[in-house]
């Protein structure tokens, strides 16, 4: 009895961790920009799409460090305030509960997510203000925004492409091998 508590306590740290590297791989495109003849934009709120699918059974309280982590190191690497990314996903992270309910198929996802971007959008501008005592630059990070909301059905793809190959739970062995 006790050692299944522990491989379960386990198991929600592990989902945890796999948050954490979904959200830092995330940054590193997030912080690339496409620069066209007078118009740039980028896709700074991508690290949002590993919040809206963190793994619902991850650990509540190792999720919250690990989202803070992630934010930090965006914070970090977008060499902005600290604090204003790692403050705004945890608050998305608090208000979504855990996990987002949204109905299935892509239009359903594809509403949450747009909704996750607004939110952590005006939590960004508000977290912004306060830290750099002017408002950032608003016209910039909604085109940010409308980007990667725009790029959203390709990671929604992807994920979806990405659960058909790895097949469900009860048909996958520990080795990764079909039983």
């Amino acid at each position: 009895m006790m050692g299944e508590e522990r491989t379960n306590a386990l198991l929600a740290f592990s989902f945890a961790l796999q948050g954490l590297v979904l959200g830092v791989v995330l940054i590193f495109p997030s912080i690339l920009s496409v620069d066209l003849p007078g118009f740039y934009f980028g896709l700074t709120f991508l690290p949002v799409a590993a919040i809206f699918y963190w793994p619902s059974n991850a650990s509540y309280s190792w999720s919250l460090l690990a989202i803070f982590l992630v934010g930090l190191f965006y914070d970090l690497a977008s060499a902005g305030p600290l604090g204003v990314w790692a403050l705004s996903f945890l608050v998305l992270y608090i208000v979504l509960g855990g996990r987002a309910v949204v109905r299935s198929g892509l239009a359903g996802h594809f509403a949450g997510f747009s909704l996750c971007v607004i939110c952590v959008f005006l939590l960004v501008v508000l977290f912004g203000r306060l830290a750099l005592g002017h408002w950032p630059q608003i016209f910039n990070l909604l085109i940010n925004g409308l980007a990667t909301i725009a790029v959203f059905p390709l990671i929604y793809w992807l994920r979806t492409t990405f659960i058909m190959m790895r097949g469900t739970q009860r048909h996958v062995g520990l080795k990764g091998r079909a039983d």
